[in-house]
């Protein structure tokens, strides 16, 4: 599977923060900094971040104390406002459980109050191991990335979870499970690649929250069944007869490229 993009926003100043945020979180995600090639010679700055903004799962943002505001006769210390602008973009079109901030550890920011409920992180600063720093700001990351994500366990109540992507064969029986976090929605698609009709069935009394009929089935050899988060289902998956089957998922719509495309080579019990 594709790892997720997670987009980070900075000042020239906060770019050695933004490249330890980087080097720290490689390996979950597809890090992308807006210093590396994001913004063209020939657009606009609001056109290239159109762009990003369509292109990215997550977003972080590097906060430091770089400008001077005066409030009510007493001067601030704040945030340059074209990040704060641009936290506010990614805020807009991806919600607040998928953009966060970071910012150094005692100082008093003034930061603006529709902020509030945006996920923060702090580092010290200065500091000659910055990697080491943005550690436990990367793990919050990293939790914002399991949260937001479709899970399918290996295994279920009624044997190996038929949706996991490691599983290619069944007999007798499997389960039929997914963890999906709110305001997601997955759509399966199953087909049977001889096109002999359904080969399987599943246990009415165990449904649950999987909802079939909502799309309608295009002949009698495809199915989709459908899961809307908060969710945490596993249903008995009963193999009637021998068959190969094509297992597609989607997220949110059958317009989006499939999370898993597999065959699964099914048998009833012997």
């Amino acid at each position: 599977m594709e790892k997720p993009r997670l987009f980070i926003g900075s000042s020239v100043e906060g770019l050695p923060v933004a490249r330890a945020i980087k080097a720290e979180l490689d390996y979950d995600m597809e890090v992308t900094v807006w210093s590396q090639g994001v913004f063209k010679l020939s657009h606009s700055p609001l056109e290239d971040l159109s762009v990003v903004l369509e292109n990215s799962d997550f977003a972080s943002f590097v906060f430091l104390p770089e400008d001077k505001l005066e409030i009510r006769g007493e001067e601030k210390t704040t945030v340059r406002d074209n990040v704060v602008f641009e936290l506010g973009l990614f805020y807009g079109k991806l919600g607040r459980d998928k953009v966060s901030y970071i910012m150094p550890r005692g100082y008093d920011l003034h930061l603006p109050s529709d902020l509030t409920g945006v996920t923060g992180g702090t580092f010290e600063y200065p500091n000659t191991n910055m990697q080491a720093s943005v550690g436990s700001y990367c793990e919050q990351i990293r939790e914002q990335m399991r949260m937001s994500k479709v899970i399918f366990p290996s295994q279920g109540d009624f044997g190996n979870n038929i949706l996991h992507h490691d599983i290619i064969s069944s007999q007798g029986t499997a389960s039929f499970m997914a963890i999906i976090p709110n305001g997601k929605k997955i759509i399966v698609r199953i087909e049977d690649i001889n096109k002999e009709g359904i080969p399987y069935g599943f246990d009415v009394a165990n449904i649950g929250k999987w909802r079939m009929g909502i799309i309608p089935s295009p002949n009698n050899y495809t199915q989709f069944i459908q899961g809307t988060g908060p969710f945490d289902e596993d249903t008995c998956f009963r193999i009637f007869r021998e068959s190969d089957i094509n297992i597609q998922i989607f997220e949110d719509n059958l317009n989006n490229p499939p999370i898993m495309n597999k065959n699964v080579h099914i048998a009833p019990r012997i």
